[in-house]
């Protein structure tokens, strides 16, 4: 069992290394010229290789997908992550804004199902800035965002649907979203439907709207956070599992797909 383990790390370790783009590294995070439409997290089978792997996929307007490492760091004990340091029309005292579709399988379970899905959570930080070393694991970041909690991943919780947290990432503060809609009824994000997602963030607090496409039903409210105040210019989001370091590698295969992404400001 011992040997399967270490075999099946080897080379899950050398099939990354040997897909990843060169341009692949840290650098990546200032790649403000170059922002994606459509990014896919998905742990899939790889080839003739006895395991499955983490894969980033990220499609570019007027291109094809293009398979990424799981994270620009390129470190594997860390979870799937997209993001930037910086974006286009940022502004000192600006609010960013972020839309985007998501669907995810396996990932939050389903309401019929509800110890399905393999997410821990899944985080939105924006006005924010990542510190990352290429191949070095660790590392922080700073900024306002959302914590999508899949609530079997939560202590004492088991309800199939989400737990929605702010997250003030600079100081790692949680603050909790009554789980209800504009119509008081439970709000829930599952696998299988698409989501649409807006979210304001500036200096002092963050605004947020989550449509269920299928049947209409918002979600929104804001939040102020007086401090620390989010002054940067960045962008990330990033999937996290159940396992033991959150890096996805040791859970059943899963999916989370963003489309339609955009990053503009006012």
């Amino acid at each position: 069992m011992i040997f399967r383990k270490l075999l099946a790390l080897c080379a899950t370790v050398f099939v990354v290394a040997a897909s990843q783009p060169a341009h692949a590294l840290v650098s990546e995070f200032d790649d403000c010229a170059n922002i994606p439409v459509e990014v896919i997290f998905r742990k899939e089978p790889h080839g003739y290789y006895p395991v499955d792997v983490v894969k980033r996929f990220e499609r570019y307007a007027g291109g094809s997908f293009v398979q990424m490492p799981k994270n620009p760091e390129q470190v594997m004990t860390h979870g799937a992550l997209h993001g930037r340091n910086c974006s286009p029309g940022a502004y000192a005292g600006g609010t960013q804004v972020l839309t985007f579709k998501m669907k995810t399988t396996n990932y939050f379970g389903n309401y019929g199902f509800p110890s399905s899905g393999v997410a821990d959570h899944f985080p939105i930080l924006m006005r924010g800035h990542l510190f990352r070393q290429d191949y070095t694991p660790g590392g922080t970041h700073n900024g306002r965002g959302l914590a999508m909690f899949r609530p079997a991943a939560l202590s004492g919780k088991s309800a199939p649907w989400i737990d929605i947290n702010v997250e003030n990432f600079t100081n790692g503060t949680l603050n909790a979203i009554p789980n209800t809609d504009t119509g008081g009824y439970p709000f829930y994000v599952e696998d299988g439907k698409w989501y649409t997602f807006s979210l304001h963030v500036h200096q002092y607090g963050i605004a947020w709207w989550i449509t269920d496409d299928i049947n209409g039903r918002l979600m929104h409210g804001y939040f102020g956070d007086p401090g620390p105040l989010a002054v940067e210019d960045g962008y990330a989001f990033g999937a996290l599992c159940i396992d033991a370091d959150r890096s996805c590698n040791s859970v059943a295969n899963f999916e989370v797909h963003i489309k339609d992404f955009n990053v503009s400001w006012f």
